[in-house]
């Protein structure tokens, strides 16, 4: 019976303690729960650039849409358009008036007062010969324009490119340090089933440890190549999503390229070429400018007088109309400075275009013969040099897992893959360099990695 009323007391005590739990969840439950419409969480704001991959032609156009030295560049346009208009400006008519004649004598002499115009006439066709040279200089600043983004480009170009390889750089080194720390297992695994010594565990294991200082060196180089990016795009730093969104292939067929063609391009498509043709037109209406400023103006004024009663002379007042011509004496035409120094400006700029067309010419012909190497040191890699390497590096891990092998020689067919793979990388970008450099050396542009 004792036992009885002791097990109906437990169960009690165990039904409370349930039941005030019970109470306590609903409690807590009832307290935590959200209202009829909670609010959705946050979400975080994309930023610009993920609105796709950056490939190269992506960020050409955004590069010339906030590139900062760019849009100070585009500035000289609308200033060049504004000195046209200053250049249509003719002179102003002055308008005089006030007291032409004041008897101080006091003879009784009339007061006079005057009221006119003049206006300078200018001679020798001085606003239109302003007008052409102003509108030279005007085409001469639009071309100037268009080879400031013809270098831009091609700089920016050769930022993007650097960031390209700079990442197969450091996937390359990720992978080799990879590589290096399943070495370091299978030394320690032989270890211990006393297939090596401890020299050889320890060796690997250095090795790995250095290259890893090489990985945090190719990641630093990936974030500076990040910054000469977003520099181009007129920013201080790389945006959150650039590096991950920077896509683009380094791998391309070589391109063959007709010499001949391809000069001829440029000295008829190069901006700068270009440039220098229009600064010699420019040139020829600064001439003519100089011979129109050596005419003399011709300054006309019409005034209107009245005089006053006088005493003790009386006079009526009458009014008066004057007109006078005034013609300066040309005597500062022997000095012949502006038009001396206008014509040796116009041959100078005949010398300017010659060179930029030599220069054109030289620029293209070395773009080839450079281009032309690269892509030949590209086929070495690709005929044949990085299937040999891997082929080596995989044999002797091979053979060194089963006794047959040396660590050195494990770690030298490392290496020697490791410098093929880089080198095969710097052939790539040199290729891709070489290319943007014959096109930007043509006038053209169809890159596209």
């Amino acid at each position: 019976m004792m036992k009885m009323k002791t097990a109906l007391q437990k169960m009690r005590s165990v039904t409370a303690f349930l039941g005030l739990g019970a109470c306590v969840w609903c409690a807590s439950a009832a307290t935590a729960a959200p209202g009829p419409n909670p609010p959705p969480p946050p979400q975080p704001q994309q930023p610009a650039e993920s609105g796709g991959a950056w490939t190269l032609q992506r960020y050409l156009r955004q590069v010339a849409v906030s590139n900062l030295d760019l849009l100070a560049q585009k500035l000289n346009v609308p200033i060049a358009d504004a000195q046209i208009a200053i250049a249509r400006m003719f002179p102003d008519p002055q308008l005089t008036g006030g007291i032409s004649q004041v008897d101080v004598s006091g003879q009784g002499a009339p007061l006079l007062s005057t009221l006119g115009v003049s206006l300078q006439l200018e001679m020798g066709g001085k606003r239109g010969a302003r007008s052409a040279a102003a509108e030279a200089d005007a085409q001469v600043a639009r071309s100037t324009l268009e080879d400031f983004l013809r270098t831009l480009r091609g700089d920016a170009s050769s930022a993007y490119i650097d960031a390209l390889y700079t990442r197969m750089v450091r996937e390359r080194k990720q992978r080799t340090l990879e590589s290096l720390e399943k070495l370091v297992a299978i030394n320690q695994q032989r270890l211990r089933v006393g297939d090596i010594g401890e020299v050889a565990v320890l060796q690997s294991r250095v090795e790995a440890q250095r290259f890893h200082g090489d990985v945090l060196a190719a990641q630093a180089e990936v974030r500076v190549a990040d910054l000469r990016v977003a520099q181009f795009l007129g920013k201080s730093r790389p945006g959150p999503q650039l590096e991950v969104l920077i896509s683009g292939e380094l791998r391309m067929e070589g391109r063959t390229f007709d010499e001949a063609q391809l000069v001829e391009t440029a000295r008829q498509r190069r901006p700068d070429v270009r440039a220098q043709q229009l600064a010699q037109e420019a040139a020829r209406a600064r001439v003519k400018l100089a011979r129109a400023n050596r005419y003399t103006d011709l300054i006309f004024n019409v005034s209107w007088q009245r005089s006053l009663n006088s005493e003790p002379f009386a006079s009526p007042p009458y009014d008066a109309l004057a007109a006078t011509a005034t013609i300066a004496l040309p005597f500062s035409r022997i000095y012949h400075g502006e038009l001396d120094a206008a014509r040796y400006s116009q041959d100078r700029s005949l010398h300017l275009m010659g060179g930029a067309e030599l220069r054109a010419e030289v620029e293209v012909r070395t773009a080839l013969v450079r281009y032309r190497a690269a892509s030949d040191q590209v086929k070495i890699y690709t005929q044949g040099v990085l299937a040999d390497a891997d082929k080596v590096h995989a044999a002797t891990l091979y053979t060194f897992q089963r006794g047959g092998a040396t660590l050195l020689e494990v770690l030298n067919a490392q290496r020697t893959v490791d410098d093929v793979y880089l080198n095969y990388y710097g052939a790539l970008a040199e290729h891709a360099r070489q290319l943007v450099l014959v096109e930007q050396a043509a006038g053209i542009w169809d890159v596209a990695f």
